[in-house]
Formats: structure tokens, sequence, C-alpha cells
């Protein structure tokens, strides 16, 4: 290029950029414009948030999710008879609410296991229900909704709704749902398959052992029954996870190999183990020195306890060895005091001095880790149980027996202590939070103990004591009300399951509680969190069931399977949270941004 051809160029590029500057000098904007420009970007925002929000609630207010259900009406009468049952949902952003209506009318007992069903969801989604409310309705034909046969479709429903999940409407299901998200089992079940003979259901989803019924001097197969008779397929299960797969066609479970055990867990398990069962046999030691005839009872219980505990050591079980060893060790200790009563003075002032000392100072710290405050329960549990035999002993000085206890129980607080700071993984609870969670489940309790009063006499229920986690409520102590709520809560389970399970499937029970029990303890570890006491309760449930001591399994299956999911409980403390409406405002003000030069034309 020549120099003045460069020239040239230079000059038709000087005099672009004169244009420029002019154009911007004439089009630039005046204070009073820019204010008008932005009152038009702020509108812009505001129709645009507006728009969202209103097509957003019309979608909401159309998405309604139907699940079908099986009912009857008067099932232990031979005018009993069967009916289809369709279930609604309706779900929007809320606060938590259930809201439940029946055409017709609903029992008591209804409503109770929809909230029941409605929490189990949640939590087998592991789910914060409360930025919701459920607006449920049952639709049938029976004059009165009751029973929780509907419990299971209902838990379907609302897994199906928060995952928003189509629900194959040729499938209906009856049965309870338990702990451990378990089907359970319901009546009625002839009369049930005969009403969807005039329908579009062609497979019908019933309780794991209920196929074979009798009715009226005859045994039928509801499998064979149901193909015969109506060409439908009735198909035996056992879990919310199957029932979830047949209405939805997606698996909710693959098993994870998760070594779910813990070196130092081991580690320290196995020297309480050792500490408490070498205790036992130093104490048989001396009580067979000097055996009374009338003590013999005492002491074969406790040698039978002593031979459990070796039988668990050798199978690594050592949770299971510490409690068999503990519960021999109070028999042993309470006839050396019949022997020696100048000890007791001195057994006395140790047990108070060790209450002292757990009240002053573990049970106050704020747990900082899951398994803390797993072991801040179990001590504090411990410590609460020592108390009450002390008061005993005080209430009635020959009372040896409940000295012993409460001496072992404030024993094994210490041993059980030195579990604490084993878990390091820490999380800052919010307490607000944790509040409110301890609100609900007092809540929760109260509606399950009232329900169960509908099928269980009220003295058997007597034993299910709510105080413990009132106090601790009261007393704004919501890590130990937690704790203790969710022990209730596996204490009640148990009447469920006594209640709604066939005995003839007892022992499968026991088994299918062991492997939900697992597979919560699985998705810990896999989150990275190790349920110490969850933990110990299944190994110990484990033990029991081998040996065939059906209530004490259940019971022990049930802490596992509660205390297991205690971090659905809980949240870590968050920050400034954009919510939907605040990013969509944003979003409108960006956009009003982007036309800031398409509104300089106006």
């Amino acid at each position: 290029m020549n120099k003045k051809s460069h020239n040239q160029t230079d000059k038709k590029r000087r005099k672009v950029i004169k244009k420029h500057i002019q154009f911007r000098a004439k089009h630039k904007l005046k204070p009073q414009d820019k204010r008008k420009v932005l009152v038009v970007v702020i509108e812009i925002a505001i129709l645009f948030l507006v728009l969202v929000l209103f097509s957003h609630m019309i979608l909401q207010k159309s998405k309604v999710y139907s699940i079908n259900a099986l009912a009857v009406s008067n099932p232990d009468s031979t005018f009993s008879h069967g009916s289809t049952a369709k279930i609604y949902l309706w779900l929007k952003e809320g606060s938590g609410n259930v809201f439940i209506d029946t055409s017709p009318m609903s029992s008591i007992d209804l409503q109770a296991s929809i909230r029941y069903s409605n929490k189990l969801a949640c939590e087998f989604l592991e789910e914060d229900c409360s930025k919701y409310d459920f607006f449920y309705r049952v639709d049938t034909s029976s004059f009165m909704v009751s029973g929780p046969s509907a419990s299971m479709a209902i838990a379907v429903l609302t897994v199906a709704a928060l995952k928003d999940l189509p629900i194959n409407d040729s499938v209906a299901v009856t049965g309870t749902i338990n702990s451990g998200y378990l089907i359970g089992p319901v009546a009625g079940l002839l009369q049930k398959v005969q009403s969807t003979f005039e329908t579009n259901i062609k497979t019908i989803l019933i309780p794991f052992g209920q196929s074979i019924v009798k009715s009226e001097n005859q045994t039928i197969n509801l499998t064979e029954y149901g193909k015969v008779m109506g060409n439908k397929g009735v198909i035996e299960i056992t879990s919310l996870y199957d029932a979830l797969e047949y209405f939805t066609g997606k698996k909710f479970y693959e098993k994870k190999v998760v070594n779910v055990s813990d070196q130092k867990y081991e580690t320290v398990m196995k020297e309480v183990a050792n500490k408490l069962c070498d205790r036992t046999k130093n104490l048989l030691v001396q009580v067979n020195s000097s055996l009374a005839e009338d003590e013999e009872s005492y002491l074969n219980l406790a040698q039978q306890f002593y031979n459990d505990s070796l039988d668990a050591m050798s199978k690594g079980n050592f949770y299971a060895a510490a409690s068999f060893c503990f519960s021999a060790n109070p028999r042993l200790l309470y006839l050396l005091l019949k022997r020696n009563p100048d000890e007791v003075g001195e057994l006395e002032t140790f047990v108070k001095s060790k209450i002292d000392f757990f009240d002053n100072n573990l049970l106050t710290k704020e747990a900082k880790t899951l398994g803390d405050l797993q072991i801040k329960g179990v001590v504090n549990s411990r410590v609460e149980e020592a108390k009450k035999e002390l008061a005993k002993f005080e209430n009635n000085q020959s009372d040896l027996f409940s000295l012993a206890y409460a001496f072992e129980r404030i024993y094994s607080a210490v041993l059980w202590s030195k579990f604490y700071s084993l878990d390091t993984k820490q999380l800052n609870f919010d307490q607000d939070y944790l509040k409110k969670q301890c609100m609900d489940m007092i809540y929760e309790l109260n509606s399950m103990k009232e329900f169960l009063k509908f099928y269980v006499p009220e003295s058997m229920l007597s034993s299910i004591n709510l105080d413990l986690p009132k106090k601790y409520f009261e007393e704004s102590k919501y890590d130990l009300c937690l704790f203790e709520s969710l022990k209730t809560r596996a204490s009640l389970n148990v009447f469920n399951t006594y209640l709604f399970v066939d005995q003839s499937r007892f022992n499968e029970t026991i088994s299918e509680k062991l492997n939900a029990a697992f597979k919560e303890i699985q998705k810990q570890t896999a989150k990275g969190y190790f349920p110490i006491v969850a933990y110990s309760y299944y190994t110990y449930a484990k033990q029991l069931a081998e040996k065939n001591e059906s209530s004490s399994a259940i019971l022990f299956s049930e802490y596992a399977l509660e205390l297991s999911k205690m971090d659905l409980f809980l949240r870590k403390e968050k920050g400034f949270h954009f919510n939907f409406y605040i990013q969509i405002l944003i979003l409108g003000f960006i956009l009003g941004y982007l036309f800031r030069d398409i509104l300089r034309q106006v």
C-alpha cells in the first residue's frame, strides 16, 4: 500500500469515528431521560416476573396426580363388598401442611394414616417437605372412608408427585405401609379384587403372603382367581420400592456395595465389650464362691447372658457381646450387694457423682457431628435410666437391684462416652430448623399414639411416654429431643408391626426390617457418615433374630431403622439463598438492561 492510499484510508477512519462521536453526543440521554429508561427497565422486569408467576401458578393448579386404591366395607361381615377408590394429590409450595378431603366422610384413623404415609414418603426421598403443602382427596363409593389400607397408595402417590413421575392408571394397590417402607396386611382382599373386574385396572398389588384367602370354607388363590375371573394380574409385593416400580416404572434402589463397618468403631466397641465382659467374668467368680439356694435363678440367667456374649464375640459382633454382658452384670452385682451391705453407700455415692459429671460436662456440649449427636443421645438415655433406678432405691433402701442396675447403667454410659469425637465430619446444625423438627416429631408421636388407640387397649400403650421428648423441647435441648423422639417412634412402630403383620410370617418381617435398616445404613455410609448407634442396634438385632428372640429383635431393628435416618432431620446452616422468584426478578432486570439501546430509540 502506497503513502497516498494509506492517507485516504486514515481519513475515512477518522471520518467514521467523528460521525460515531456526533451520533453519541446527539443521542446522549439527559438525566431525566435516564430516569425514564430506568423506569421502563423496572417495568419490563416486573411485567416479566408477573407473567412467569402467573404461568407458574396456572401450572401448579393444573398439576394433579392420582392413583388407584382398593377399599372394602364391613370386611368381617357377610355383607362386605369391595370398591375401587381414586386418590388425588395436588402439590404446591407452602409450609408443610397436609390437607385431606374425602368423598364421602373420612375417619380419624384414615387421616392419621395419610399423614404418616406422607411423612414416610418424604423420608424415603430424603426430601424437605416443609416447603410444600399437600392436598389429598379420596373418592370412593363407600359410605365411610376409614382404616390404614390405603397408606401404601398414599406413599406411592406422594413420592410420584414430589418427583413429578407419571403414574400407571392400570395399576391399583392395597396395603398398609410400615417402618422400613414395608407393606402390611389388609382385610377383604377377595372383595377388593372382585371390585376391579368391571374397571380398566389390569394389575393389582397386594401384601406379600396374602394371595391365599378363605371364603365360605373354600381356599382361593387370588393370583389364579384374578387371572381366570377377570383377566387381572394379582401380584404380591413387599415394599414401597416394589410398588413404585410397578406404578412408575422407576427403580428407586440399586444395591451398592458399601463397607458399612468402620475400623475405629470396631476397635472402640471391642474395647467396650472386653471391659464389660471381663467385669461379668469377675463377678461370676465372686458370686459362685458363696451361692444361696434362692439366688440360683439370678445366677443361671447371668451365666446364660455371659455364654451368649462369648458366642457374639466369636462372630465379631462386639456390641451384641457388650449388651449381653451388661444384662448379666446388674443381676450379679445385686447378689453381691445382698451379701456385702457395707458397699451400698459407696456405690450410691459413685452413681450420684457420675450423674453429676455427665449432667455438667458431656451432656452440656453442643454436638458438632452426626456421630457425636447419637453418642450424646445414647449416653443421656443411660444417665436418665440410672437416675430413675437410683430414685427407686432412694424411695426403698431395700431395693438393691435398682441400685445395682443404676450402677451398671452409669458404668455403661462411661464406656459409651469413649465414642465421643470418633466421628470427624462436622456439621453446623441449624437450631431453628432442629426446633421445628422436634415440634413436628412430638406432634407426629401424639398422632401415632392416638391412631393406635383404635386398635390397641390404652393400658398397653402406657409404656409409651412422650414426656421426655417434651421435656427436652421445653429445655431447648433439641438434639436430645430428636434422639428420644426417634426412639419413641421406633417403640410405636413395634405396635404397628404386631398389628399389621401376619404372625405366620413374623420371622420374614424381622429379616425384611433388618434389610431395610441395612439399606439406610448403606446410604449414610455412602454420604460419608457412620451411624454408630444405628449400626450397633442393627448388629444386636441380627444376633437376637438368630436366637429367635423375636420381640427384642423387632424392637432393636426399629431402633436401627429410625436412628439410621437421623440426618434427615438435620440441616446444615445455609447462607443467603436466591429462591425461584428472586431469580426471575433478576432475570427480568437483565432482559431490561439488554434492551436499553432499543429503549433509547423510543
